[in-house]
């Protein structure tokens, strides 16, 4: 079990304990996509839900479709499936919500601890892997990496989300009560902060900027390529949350003439002159209350994404830390 850094539980006490203080996940307490749990006498947290780490992750990339390749998916098996009470938002006894993160159980590993071999995610729920070490309370799991306000290395790590597509092509649990969080598409209200990935951004690299877009990490089913979502604030900002909203676009133009999206600006600009539109298959058909854009509509698929780090330079490919589990 790993608990990671964002919980409602005040600034001072959130740097004491290195965590991000993000007041507004105390949004989701009596929504329903939240769960309880409570501590015993040993100090061990019990939870209401589980996780099923045994499923075996597939993906089948979508035919074309216009200027739509790859995603959205043909079809799509997440590597773990949550049952009906899990939730990583997590309201403790004195009602402090944290967010819990599941990595491991009995049935299996999370598909973000990477395989012995570096070549993708594991493939084999290997409760022996040596990126997971529960001994030491130790685990190694891979990053993803971001745009914000222009800036890349926005690292983040994809842990669980409401919707078996984005859970399958990220190496997430699918986890179905999340769909109950308040209220997707509102920003500031409500627990979620809204994200734009991209459904066809670049897949190949022109200008040193990388590849970006929900197409090329669905293209291979070994998930040698993460999307590099854009995200509108850094986790200083009391607004922010970590669980993230996405408000997906799709570009009008060829791919030889798509840009890398860097910025929530930037997006807005692209949506004003036509080179962007809402994805086909958001869920709303108009925009909602959000503060950050008129044009973006949601999706309505719920992703925990909590940031990990905001480097000033590239750390891909670097390993923070070792593995124990010898």
């Amino acid at each position: 079990m790993l608990l990671c850094d964002n919980r409602s539980i005040g600034s001072k006490n959130g740097k004491k304990l290195g965590v991000i203080f993000s007041p507004r996940m105390a949004e989701a307490i009596g929504s329903g996509g939240e769960q309880n749990a409570y501590w015993t006498r040993r100090g061990r947290l019990v939870f209401e839900g589980s996780v099923d780490f045994s499923p075996k992750r597939s993906l089948v990339p979508g035919a074309a479709n216009g200027l739509l390749f790859g995603f959205p998916p043909a079809e799509v098996n997440p590597g773990a499936i949550a049952d009906s009470k899990w939730s990583s938002y997590v309201v403790l006894p004195s009602g402090v919500v944290i967010n819990a993160q599941m990595v491991a159980n009995s049935t299996g590993i999370h598909d973000r601890i990477p395989h012995p071999d570096g070549n993708g995610p594991a493939q084999e729920d290997d409760l022996n892997n040596p990126n997971f070490a529960p001994d030491q309370a130790s685990v190694v799991m891979q990053l993803l990496d971001g745009w914000q306000d222009g800036k890349p290395y926005y690292f983040h790590i994809v842990t669980d989300t409401s919707d078996p597509g984005p859970a399958t092509i990220e190496l997430g649990v699918f986890a179905p009560r999340l769909a109950n969080l308040p209220t997707f598409g509102l920003f500031p209200g409500g627990s979620m902060l809204p994200f734009s990935p991209t459904a066809n951004g670049r897949t190949i690299d022109t200008d040193g900027f990388g590849v970006q877009g929900l197409n090329a990490a669905s293209l291979s089913d070994r998930q040698v390529q993460d999307p590099t979502n854009t995200f509108p604030i850094d986790p200083r900002d009391e607004r922010y949350a970590p669980m993230w909203d996405a408000h997906v676009t799709e570009f009008t133009i060829p791919e030889t003439d798509r840009p890398i999206l860097r910025s929530f600006d930037q997006i807005n600009e692209l949506l004003a002159d036509g080179t962007l539109i809402p994805f086909r298959g958001n869920a709303n058909p108009s925009p909602l209350a959000n503060s950050l854009s008129d044009l973006l509509t949601a999706t309505g698929a719920i992703i925990n994404c909590p940031v990990i780090t905001q480097p000033e330079a590239s750390v891909i490919g670097t390993q923070i830390g070792l593995p124990r589990n010898y």
